[in-house]
This record gives C-alpha cells, structure tokens and sequence, in this order.
C-alpha cells in the first residue's frame, strides 16, 4: 500500500547518497577489490537466487563461452553452495578461469562492486518470478552510472529504455554476448548510457511508473 512505496522511497534516498559517496574510478576500484584489471569486466551483483529460482547467471556463463578471454566476467553476493554450483557450471562451459565469484557482500561493499564493473548485467530469465524483480536492483545499477546490459521484459522495459540501458532477448546467451560486444567496441556508448541511467535514477518519476511491480522479491 501507500506505505510500502514511502518505504521504497527512502530506501532509494539512502542508496543514492550512499552511491555518491564513491568517487573513485572504475580502474582504481578494480585495483582496491582485486578484479582483473586488464580485461573488459562485465559484473553480475546481488542474490544469486530468488526463493531457489535462476536469476540468469547461466546464460551469462554461457554467453562468456561465446566471447575472447578479453572479456571476464564477476559474479558478487551468492551464498557458499550457490558459488559452488556456479563454478561448476563454469567449468562446464570451460570459462573458469575468465569467472570470478564472490560472496555476500555488506551493503557498502556491494556498491564498490558494482562501481568497479565496466557493465553489469541484469539477465532476468523469462519466469513468472522475473517479472515481479525488484525495481530496487535496477535502481541500484542505475545509481553506479555504469552501463545497464538487460532482459528485455516489460516489467524491466518500465522503468528502463533504450537511451539507459542495452537490451537482450531473455535467457538467450548468444543475443546477450552480442550486446557485451556492443558495449566492449564502443566505450562511448556505455559512458552515455551509463550517464542517462545515473541522471534517470536521480529523478524520480521512475518510481511511479515502478509501483505496480512487486517491491520485495529481490
């Protein structure tokens, strides 16, 4: 109810100071968490795991299949058993050694991740669940002004357009690494959509637009 967007409200309010407060460089970032530096780094941060559901941590595995060893890609904030079985499928596909995992994160931590990454990655998989994906991850990834690579959902299409962020088919790994070259080739075009979405998590009418969509299932 009216509540619960009060809530959100404030949240956001919080995040978006707690945002501004790193101004250090996606390089300098890189080199404070230990990332790899010399490759182009595409970040996945947050649950690994909705209720037991994929969030599509697979598909960015296996696009990682289809890209150069330039290309790495980290995964931040899943459990033990969750890292685990994410190796695994890792080694499967034989990208191991272009993976990094790690664990969860405390809050302000989690914001230096994100900011470290040259794009993130919000690959929702077309499931019931991911159309109620918490408008509170996007606005997180909006706020760390870095390029938004997404599933294209209509939940996700809301809130997101093609002027702040890049768009994918959903669960399609060979679209998604598309999209990952885009990127790679054309650092000007991440700069400007990772500007658009740090300007559009700023104002707020997002929000209004975002009400309908379930707030708690992150």
């Amino acid at each position: 109810g009216a509540d619960a967007s009060k809530i959100l409200i404030a949240h956001d309010g919080v995040a978006l100071g707690a945002f501004k407060a790193v101004n250090k460089s996606a390089e300098e970032l890189k080199t404070e968490l230990n990332l790899p530096k010399e490759q182009f780094l595409v970040g996945y941060v947050g649950k690994f795991k909705t209720l037991g559901q994929e969030k599509g941590l697979e598909t960015m595995i296996e696009a990682l299949s289809l890209l150069d060893k330039e290309t790495k890609m980290a995964f931040v904030g899943g459990d033990e058993a969750e890292v685990k079985e994410y190796k695994s499928l890792a080694q499967r596909f034989n990208v191991l050694p272009q993976c990094v995992f790690i664990g969860h994160q405390p809050y302000k931590r989690m914001i230096l991740y994100m900011k470290a990454m040259d794009a993130v990655v919000l690959p929702s998989p077309d499931k019931p669940l991911a159309h109620y994906s918490s408008p509170l991850k996007l606005f997180e990834y909006m706020a760390s002004g870095r390029p938004i690579i997404v599933s294209d959902l209509p939940a996700l299409r809301e809130i997101l357009n093609d002027k702040n962020a890049l768009f994918f088919k959903p669960e399609n790994s060979d679209d998604l690494a598309r999209a990952v070259k885009m990127l790679k080739a054309s650092p000007a075009l991440g700069y400007h959509l990772g500007q658009q979405a740090l300007a559009d998590a700023q104002n707020h009418t997002w929000q209004s637009r975002a009400k309908n969509i379930l707030t708690w299932v992150d």
